[in-house]
């Protein structure tokens, strides 16, 4: 039964990826600086923003209620670059493209459906939070200068149960790559 509701959060993950995410949210927009952190209202999610080795990204996981990574689940990071990583294994294991390191950090503010966030200073790198099949979810994309979605790139969701890897076809349509159920 898991892995049936896993596979439905999936579907309307993807679907509800065009209509959710980009640079026109109604909610608020929180610029983060490197190491801070948001946690996902009604949910386990942390996202924060992260640099190592000249590589500045945006990583979401899911976490304790001591904020710390729980055994089992997934990280997935969108970097300034495009590059989109998942990661297993408290970083010890890549699952879908390369790696960057993983740092503890603490909350900064609680985002909500229809919030949004990027790194600051980076305008390429939006993740905005949704309400999916009535799970709080976070999706991270790369963007253009005008808001749009970059073709033939990568992007991810994370919920409490599901992380997805997608990609931005050359047409501007999004394509599943890969799903990952969380323990969360």
């Amino acid at each position: 039964m898991r892995k049936a509701g896993a596979l439905l959060l999936v579907v309307a993950v993807a679907g509800a990826l065009a209509s959710s995410a980009g640079a026109n949210s109604a909610g608020k927009y929180y610029a983060l600086r490197v190491h801070e952190t948001l946690r996902l209202a009604g949910s386990n999610v942390l996202c924060g923003a992260g640099s190592t080795a000249g590589l500045t990204y945006i990583d979401c996981g899911i976490v304790n209620s001591a904020g710390k990574e729980l055994a089992g689940s997934y990280v997935s990071l969108l970097a300034k670059s495009g590059r989109t990583t998942v990661i297993a294994d408290g970083g010890k294991k890549i699952l879908f493209d390369k790696t960057a390191g993983l740092m503890e950090r603490s909350v900064r503010n609680v985002l909500h459906a229809g919030d949004a966030f990027g790194i600051a200073g980076v305008a390429t790198v939006y993740c905005s939070a949704a309400s999916v099949q009535g799970r709080p979810t976070v999706f991270c994309d790369l963007v253009d200068t005008k808001g749009g979605f970059v073709h033939d790139s990568y992007a991810f969701g994370i919920s409490d149960t599901v992380l997805t890897a997608l990609m931005w076809d050359a047409k501007g349509h999004s394509k599943l790559l890969k799903s990952w159920p969380e323990n969360g």
